[in-house]
């Protein structure tokens, strides 16, 4: 299991921006939770990467749990790690469009047609989209999506209002997302507080991990941001 933040000299740039994080009770309390999941032994075919605080375009979620297949990115093509989030997001209109032509790319990313052609070039040189009779589509999608699931963790010492807000907004990018905080006196709020939300919950307590409610699965990839986590994955594997 790799914890992935840019303090630790260990890992290398994957072009991934990271909020600051701030010394108190709830860095405490993430700490705690990333502990107790290292010293869990889980029996899975998949591996697991944890990023800390990632900037995405919603905010920084405090913890994204990225389990994924590594045989899918063992035919890593190098030109991937330098794909612009222009391209990721293309990608993913491309994965939810079967037709696609330049002219109404050129319109979606708001660039010039030239520009449209450079950007399915770069996809091609990476491995994303094949091309047969001069026409390209995507390759298979098992072959070039590895991310099993994408699990968000919101984390806050006081089950307030904004900590499931947050939670609910990290929906658009993961298959589950949880709020994080210390065991709960009046669990039943809790309970309340993550049906109305959509969302899961996890206590800590005495170094020990409780799900208390289970989050709803969501289908991936559900936006670009999946896609931005499957290319840094597949960059840290490479």
């Amino acid at each position: 299991m790799l914890v992935y933040e840019k303090t630790n000299l260990i890992n290398k740039d994957i072009g991934l921006t990271q909020r600051r994080s701030t010394i108190g009770p709830e860095e405490l309390l993430i700490e705690e939770f990333i502990h107790i999941l290292k010293n869990t032994k889980i029996n899975s075919k998949f591996e697991t990467i944890i990023f800390r605080e990632p900037w995405l375009e919603s905010g920084a979620p405090d913890l994204v749990i990225a389990r994924y297949r590594p045989q899918v990115f063992q035919s890593w093509q190098e030109a991937r790690n330098i794909l612009t989030i222009r391209d990721i997001k293309l990608i993913h209109f491309l994965h939810t469009n079967d037709n696609f032509n330049q002219e109404e790319i050129a319109k979606i990313l708001c660039i010039k047609p030239k520009g449209a052609k450079e950007t399915l070039e770069r996809l091609f040189e990476s491995g994303i989209l094949k091309k047969k009779h001069g026409i390209m589509s995507m390759v298979s999608f098992k072959k070039i999506f590895g991310i099993h699931s994408l699990i968000a963790i919101e984390a806050k010492t006081k089950n307030s209002r904004v900590l499931f807000e947050q939670a609910q907004i990290n929906k658009w990018f993961a298959s589950e997302s949880y709020t994080l905080s210390p065991g709960a006196k009046k669990p039943t709020t809790l309970i309340d507080r993550a049906a109305a939300h959509g969302v899961g919950v996890y206590t800590v307590a005495h170094s020990k991990l409780q799900r208390l409610v289970k989050s709803p699965r969501f289908s991936l990839p559900n936006s670009y941001a999946t896609w931005l986590f499957n290319e840094w994955v597949g960059r840290l594997a490479n």
